[in-house]
């Protein structure tokens, strides 16, 4: 009698594991994929920030710099050419636009392209100069 139980009780964890372990994955996934998203946000605002502050010159130097900025807060995968940085002189004020292009984000069940989002957009504070 006590094995038929204990057989009962195996047959029970093996049923419920089957359920339980796809939907544990995948909310571990999905919760990557969230936090990816914060960290992707959180290095594109940290790059604009610092280009909203930095001298533009005509070296490309300030393009690397905001580029650096953003891959330093470590986004797995990130590349410098997924970075796209614009000075926008049209503007008034000028504006200092950070976005992601080409990057392919792992989601919960696929990866999602990347195409201009996240993006961030600050007023440029320094001295612009005139070309």
């Amino acid at each position: 009698m006590r094995t038929r139980r204990a057989g009962a009780a195996l047959i029970e964890l093996a049923a419920m594991l089957v359920v339980a372990a796809p939907l544990l994955v995948g909310g571990l996934r999905l919760a990557h994929s969230v936090s990816l998203t914060y960290r992707l946000q959180d290095a594109v605002v940290a790059g604009a920030r610092l280009g909203s502050r930095l001298e533009p010159d005509s070296g490309g130097l300030f393009e690397t710099r905001v580029q650096d900025r953003v891959l330093a807060e470590g986004v797995p995968g990130l590349l410098r050419e997924h970075i796209r940085v614009d000075l926008d002189r049209r503007e008034s004020p000028p504006q200092v636009t950070v976005s992601i292009h080409g990057f392919r984000m792992p989601t919960a069940f696929a990866s999602t392209l990347l195409e201009g989002h996240p993006r961030a957009s600050l007023p440029y504070m320094g001295a612009v100069r005139a070309e």
